[in-house]
Order: structure tokens, then sequence, then C-alpha cells
């Protein structure tokens, strides 16, 4: 089972992420962060997840958690993805992963450099 901590956890998580979550069988959401502390507590309250941080520092130094999500705003990828593979945890950004070419591969580099899985969640609907 992969415990998963989503780093932004906002309309989309709500939205999108969770329904998701609720029908896998081999992964589970162990964390949020969001940047106010009162609305991480609620959220993690209202879907059942164990631990709430203010921070994607914080989420990331949990030993609960296996793998991270960061679905922050684009402009905040940078450095809440380098934050979770310092770190050493696995990562999946949401698109677009980074405001430009040397944002993308800063983060990886930094992948490559703490051996950590990294990844973007972004869709291909067509091929030609």
């Amino acid at each position: 089972m992969v415990r998963f901590g989503i780093v932004g956890f906002g309309l989309h998580a709500v939205k999108r992420l969770m329904p998701g979550f609720a029908l896998s069988k081999n992964c589970t959401v162990t964390a949020l962060s969001r940047r106010d502390m009162a609305q991480a507590r609620e959220s993690a309250r209202e879907f059942k997840i164990p631990l709430a941080f203010d921070s994607a520092a914080e989420l990331s130094r949990s030993a609960e958690v296996d793998a991270v999500l960061v679905t922050t705003p684009n402009s905040l990828h940078l450095k809440d993805v380098l934050t979770v593979i310092e770190a050493g945890k696995h990562v999946l950004c949401e698109k677009p992963l980074a405001m430009n070419a040397a944002e993308a591969r800063e983060m990886v580099e930094a992948a490559r450099r703490r051996n950590v899985r990294f990844g973007v969640a972004h869709v291909f609907r067509f091929d030609e």
C-alpha cells in the first residue's frame, strides 16, 4: 500500500483526486497540507485523513508518507517539488510541471541525485 501525502489540498484534490483514491486498493492518503492549519485540520477531518500540516516540508518529513502529490499553484511547483525530493520522497506533480524548462530540468536533476521517482500528472488526449 502506497501512502500518499497531498501538498496543496484544495478544490482539485477534493473534486478530482479524492474520488480516485476512494476507489484504489493500492494506495491511500495519509497526510495533507494547506497553508492555513485550521483549514488543513478541517479537510483532514472531513476526508478522514490522519495527518494535517501547513507546509510541504512538514508533510514530507512524515514517516507516514511514502510519496507526495504536489497540487499547489503552478508558481510554487519548483519550491514544493524540491522540498519533497530533498526529503527523499517520491513525487508526482500536477501539470504544468514548471514555469519554464530550466525549472523542469532542476526538478529532474534533483530527483536523479536523490534517486526518487518523479513524474508529472499530464494526460495526452491525442497523438497527432
